[in-house]
């Protein structure tokens, strides 16, 4: 039983729907957060492939990527945070980003 009339309870149905339609799209478009260049994502891949290569002396199956973190604090107001990614240890508000083959 609602105060309100059916036809004004369709039409919030589909501001809701359209809202939600229209927040996956802005994730969707969203960029890498900061800028990572050629010389650090040549490391940053390095790193990865020692743990991530069955080849490798260092290879640990549980890891699946790398973790950055942007942190409050330091002199800028801001800190970098870089550890392994481990499969199962991914937080509620954790964001996966990929940009092109890393």
């Amino acid at each position: 039983f609602s105060l309100l009339p059916s036809r004004t309870l369709r039409v919030l149905r589909l501001m809701a729907a359209s809202a939600v339609r229209r927040k996956l799209a802005e994730a969707s478009r969203r960029k890498f957060p900061f800028r990572v260049t050629d010389a650090a994502r040549h490391r940053m891949q390095s790193l990865l492939t020692q743990y991530t290569d069955p080849k490798s002396p260092r290879y640990n199956p549980d890891i699946i990527g790398l973790r950055v973190a942007i942190k409050n604090g330091g002199c800028s107001g801001q800190t970098y945070d870089m550890d392994y990614q481990y499969q199962g240890k991914v937080g509620k508000f954790d964001e996966k980003v990929e940009e092109g083959d890393f």
